[in-house]
């Protein structure tokens, strides 16, 4: 929110306005015309109320169109819905004669000095007959902002906490409960990076912008969304690994960080065999995919072990979110790959949510140059799950080129796909994928073993024709022409 906002100018105001009652009803006149200045002060401040109120409404409801989706974010679709049917059955006309009667009789009783709080009392509850709806829902909304506030600055303390090597910072939030005692309600630890691991480059906050481009700016939803999958990843991740249903969190941890560390390695040697990734990531070929993914896992299993560390310090939510990323690393190296270059993206709009049918697990497909999301966000890869009914899930992860012009690096991030922009190009993506004509070259596999002198010769003869097909990966191509012109 912002000082110049209508939602601004309505919470400014009853903060206000309920902070002038409280000090005229707590106030301690000593005589009968102090009583009475008092009484009148309430009923003119009633009166005037009433006309602020219905004059701040208005604009929150039918806001300017920069301040629409701000307002959306902070009050939330059914809270501004209950408050355009309470100010609807206003009755405006009503209420301006009964403010004109108000502010008569508070003149008249302060010019005689005799009190009738009798009359002013029935002229008050008559306003606030007339009021009482839209005054409750405005209080309930400004109850809202205020949490919302809190919850967001405790996020914020939360947040910069993660990303200072060596913090540690613990936040208790408590309320009063109404037996009169304080009751804890949240209880986090928020750890920072060891310090021995500070070049690991984890963000556990986005910007508002690159969340919406997301579709991640709904935290709740997004969140849920992410539980589904990740569960479903979850038990497929333990099959995997050979491990049981009763498998502890350390131990699911540490083979699978030793599975990744394996897989990575051999991923990382075919990429030194055939070359860097090209710059800026334009001209990827199906034989790269080794080396995205290497590229992407050397990261992701930083962070997993600096979260899995920092999890077991206590602060569950990078512990979760370590869980998360080793999932997302699981389906990233085992998911079935597509390489689709830009060119072959269909152009039709898909509404998101309608995906096709696809076989069930996870699926990577990757471009040949990045495909663009927004104006500062290009993807080059993305991860799809599909549940065992053929239906994709609504939220993966998305493969984001960064860097400079001397530098080309990846960012892994959350991508809800059944809302926000980058729904929309998924959307496409996902009708490429489901589009006949995939062929997957024959395998490869070079004599010895990964990274030996025999294994690097053999695989550096056949290196042009391994870039072209992709066949160490089994990778799924359109054929010869697997590049955009």
């Amino acid at each position: 929110m912002t000082d110049s906002d209508p939602l601004t100018a309505l919470h400014h105001w009853f903060a206000g306005d309920h902070e002038e009652r409280l000090r005229l009803v707590g106030s301690d006149p000593g005589t009968d015309a102090e009583q009475l200045g008092v009484a009148v002060s309430l009923h003119r401040l009633e009166a005037a109320g009433a006309a602020t109120l219905l004059e701040l409404v208005g604009p929150v409801l039918d806001p300017p169109e920069q301040y629409r989706a701000g307002i959306q974010e902070w009050v939330g679709l059914p809270l501004l819905e209950s408050l355009r049917r309470a100010a609807g059955q206003v009755d405006v006309d009503e209420v301006d004669r009964v403010r004109g009667a108000m502010r008569v009789e508070a003149d008249a009783q302060e010019s005689a000095g005799v009190a009738d709080y009798g009359r002013l009392r029935r002229q008050g509850d008559e306003l606030h007959r007339l009021t009482e709806q839209l005054r409750s829902i405005v209080r309930d909304i400004y109850v809202h902002l205020e949490e919302k506030a809190a919850a967001d600055q405790l996020s914020a303390i939360e947040e910069a906490a993660r990303q200072v090597p060596g913090s540690n910072v613990r936040i208790t939030e408590m309320v009063a409960g109404p037996d009169g005692m304080q009751h804890v309600v949240r209880d986090v630890m928020a750890l920072g990076p060891d310090p021995d691991l500070a070049h690991v480059n984890v963000n556990y906050s986005m910007p508002q912008d690159r969340r919406q481009l997301l579709g991640v700016d709904d935290r709740r939803q997004a969140e849920l969304a992410g539980q589904r999958v990740q569960h479903l990843r979850g038990t497929r991740a333990l099959t995997l690994l050979g491990l049981p249903e009763t498998a502890s969190t350390a131990m699911v941890q540490d083979r699978a960080i030793g599975h990744l560390l394996a897989r990575t390695q051999v991923d990382a040697e075919i990429g030194d065999v055939l070359g860097d990734l090209p710059a800026g990531l334009v001209g990827l070929m199906p034989g790269h995919l080794p080396a995205l993914r290497a590229s992407a896992m050397l990261m992701l299993v930083d962070a997993i072990q600096d979260a899995a560390a920092r999890g077991r310090r206590g602060d569950q939510v990078v512990g979760a979110s370590g869980s998360h990323m080793l999932l997302v690393g699981l389906a990233l190296v085992h998911g079935t790959p597509f390489h689709l270059p830009v060119a072959m993206v269909p152009t039709e709009e898909v509404p998101p949510g309608r995906f096709p049918a696809l076989p069930p697990g996870d699926i990577v497909v990757f471009h040949d140059r990045p495909l663009q999301l927004g104006e500062d966000a290009a993807a080059i890869a993305w991860l799809f799950t599909v549940d065992d009914d053929r239906t994709v899930m609504d939220f993966g992860q998305v493969l984001l080129e960064v860097g400079d012009d001397d530098t080309t690096g990846i960012e892994v991030s959350n991508v809800n796909l059944a809302r926000g922009p980058a729904a929309a190009v998924a959307a496409r993506v996902l009708a490429g994928v489901a589009l006949p004509g995939w062929q997957v070259a024959t395998k490869r596999k070079p004599p010895g073993r990964p990274g030996n002198r025999i294994w690097r010769n053999r695989l550096g003869r056949g290196a042009a024709t391994e870039l072209r097909t992709g066949s160490l990966a089994a990778v799924r191509t359109r054929g010869e022409d697997s590049t955009t012109p």
